[in-house]
This record gives structure tokens, sequence and C-alpha cells, in this order.
């Protein structure tokens, strides 16, 4: 079964939980989900497994 947001790519522009996890809904419905995130890495990253699991299957961009 084809997930319905196949094929279509999201850039998650956004430092807190809230961007995080719409980004991992979407992702998680099949968008091609593409991190921006600040020289130095996000703020989120120090979270540990919550991160990881927030970040699951997206592709990640550093913006300087």
């Amino acid at each position: 079964m084809a997930h319905p947001l196949s094929g279509v790519r999201v850039v998650e522009i956004g430092d807190r939980i809230a961007a995080a996890y719409a980004g991992k809904l979407l992702r998680d419905a099949g968008a091609d989900v593409i991190v921006v995130e600040p020289d130095g890495g996000s703020s989120l990253r120090r979270s540990g497994q919550f991160f990881d699991y927030l970040a699951g299957g997206k592709r990640s961009v550093v913006a300087t």
C-alpha cells in the first residue's frame, strides 16, 4: 500500500518539539522530510532518545 504523502517533499524549519513532531507525522505518512538545522545542530539533539524518535527517517542539512 502506498503512503498518502509519497512523492511529497517537506522542508522542516524549526527548533522546537512541535515542528519536529509535525515533521515526524508527515514522514510517517510517506513524505520526504528535510530538516534545516543551525550550525552546531538542533538543540533537540541533546534530548537523546527522544530526538531519535522525532528525527527517524528524516534527512538534515546545515544552514550557516
